[in-house]
């Protein structure tokens, strides 16, 4: 179920562009009352939605693109040689 409603919500906001659905439109046209909470599935995964306070407790969705790419994982060591690279050619 998680997967198909954040697959919904993906095509809906994608679709919508900058205009965006509120969540009671993401509710409505999924027929999920956890729609929100699969936004923010969505924004874990990489995906860039904007949540917008447009008050009286309602927000919007905006779809602002898909996930950036990953480049490889920074660990300590890497970095410890990074900057002794760096800290040699500076001599």
């Amino acid at each position: 179920m998680k997967t198909n409603a954040k697959a919904k919500i993906l095509d809906i906001l994608t679709r919508l562009g900058s205009r965006g659905a509120t969540t009671m439109e993401l509710i409505h046209d999924t027929g999920n009352p956890a729609a929100a909470r699969r936004v923010w599935d969505l924004q874990q995964e990489g995906h860039r939605i904007e949540k917008v306070d447009e008050g009286g407790g309602v927000f919007r969705w905006i779809y602002r693109g898909a996930p950036l790419p990953q480049g490889p994982k920074l660990t300590q060591r890497s970095l410890l040689d990074l900057i002794t690279r760096e800290s040699i050619r500076l001599v």
